[in-house]
């Protein structure tokens, strides 16, 4: 178990000290690679009495100026350590994150790395679970990159390893299942996590709302050119409605055999569940369709889109009057856009359920003879423990996490004036 977490955390994050520093050891340290005068200045926002337990110099701002990432120890503060991630802005350096997090056995649990213009930070939150969590500064906006976190899981007085990673930025995931003692793969799902806000809601546009169609939809490793971008889905929910668009751009309409009938298949299953039990010590997972699982099938021809065929197929679990409410429309101009209103209601889940299973099958033909098959998971529709997920969010949440700066910075001005209390931003 800990082979496999230190193995990520060393491909990934985690660059600790191997011995605490003081502060003017850090400068020493920094010579070269960062702005000595300037980092003297922000020695005022730290502890009077404190050692450093942590550090990495990079650039997670994309200006290609190091940055750097540093965690204190106060002295006296029993299990606490404090983290700063400071911007070079002009030559000086500017705090845009702090936090204070609590080690479970040493200081060194809590780490950074800074690689593609991202700043990783781990955690240890208590034995055998750890959580990496990436953070970018772009654009006066400090967002979430990624998330990975790792733990275990007891069922029936049985141990499984459960690790689960979600990329806010590209919308893919993946979810895994291990052997708590040989570390060995039970089962891996690479696939896409599509966040639905309510389509009229206005978003910094740090936040992801669809998800690229291209060539990571072929689920091929050696697959050398990933290039490709053949469109994008969208999900969005208005007056209790789920719209989803698929969206093809022209280009790639352009290489399809208009007169092959194309198709598209979207499941839903209102479970979720992946486990579904322990068998001779051994997970067993939801790998056959039941009465959770719903389809909606799109036939089409791109030089006859007049006579393109829809079906459903919904379970026994959801709403019976599912059928007659679901609608299809397909809008073409230089694009092609399929797209399925289904009512929430017809998934026949409760006010308090947020997520459903969703997996989107997509067969084509090319011009050339070719014939693709995307899906937005490294899994198959009869498993549904391998689909991708849908998340509704409400007002005021957010798939990911981002901060403006120069918001706050405004926002906390004003409101120490009195001028503008509670304000928020979008």
């Amino acid at each position: 178990m800990m082979k496999r977490i230190l193995l990520f955390i060393l491909l990934f994050s985690g660059v600790c000290l191997s011995q605490t520093l003081t502060f003017e050891e850090v400068l020493d340290v920094a010579k070269g690679q960062l702005n000595i005068p300037a980092l003297k200045e922000i020695r005022n926002l730290f502890p009077k009495d404190f050692v450093v337990t942590a550090l990495d110099i990079g650039d997670f701002s994309g200006d290609n100026k190091n940055d750097f990432a540093i965690a204190i120890k106060p002295h006296r503060s029993n299990r606490k350590i404090n983290i700063y991630l400071f911007c070079d802005s002009l030559d000086n350096y500017t705090l845009i994150h702090s936090d204070t997090m609590e080690f479970v056995e040493l200081p060194i649990e809590i780490g950074f790395s800074i690689s593609k213009e991202v700043c990783f930070v781990t955690q240890k939150l208590k034995d055998k679970n750890w959580e990496i969590t990436g953070y970018s500064f772009q654009h006066n906006e400090l967002s979430f990159v990624d998330h990975y976190d790792t733990d275990v899981k007891n069922i029936k007085k049985f141990q499984i390893g459960e690790e689960v990673y979600n990329n806010f930025k590209t919308l893919h995931s993946f979810v895994g299942y291990y052997d708590v003692s040989t570390l060995g793969d039970y089962k891996k799902n690479n696939f896409l996590y599509h966040p639905v806000y309510d389509r009229r809601r206005n978003l910094y546009e740090s936040y992801t709302r669809s998800a690229l169609i291209d060539n990571t939809w072929k689920w091929d490793i050696n697959d050398s050119d990933l290039t490709d971008i053949y469109g994008r889905i969208d999900l969005s929910k208005e007056n209790g409605i789920l719209i989803t668009d698929l969206r093809f751009n022209e280009d790639f309409l352009k290489k399809i055999d208009s007169s092959y009938t194309n198709s598209v298949q979207i499941f839903f299953d209102r479970s979720t569940k992946r486990l579904d039990g322990i068998v001779k010590k051994n997970p067993k997972f939801r790998e056959s369709i039941d009465q959770d699982i719903a389809s909606v099938s799109l036939t089409f021809k791109i030089s006859d889109m007049d006579n393109a065929g829809f079906s459903t197929n919904m379970g026994n679990n959801y709403s019976k009057s599912a059928d007659e409410n679901i609608k299809l429309s397909y809008i073409k101009d230089k694009d092609l856009i399929c797209r399925v209103r289904i009512p929430i209601s017809a998934f026949n889940i409760s006010s308090k359920q947020n997520e459903m299973g969703v997996f989107f099958q997509i067969a084509l033909k090319m011009k050339n003879g070719e014939k693709i098959l995307l899906t937005n998971s490294n899994g198959y529709s009869e498993d549904p423990s391998s689909y991708g997920r849908i998340l509704f969010l409400e007002d005021g949440e957010y798939y990911g996490s981002v901060d403006n700066y120069r918001f706050l910075e405004l926002a906390k001005k004003l409101s120490t004036n009195g001028l503008a209390p509670g304000i928020s931003q979008p």
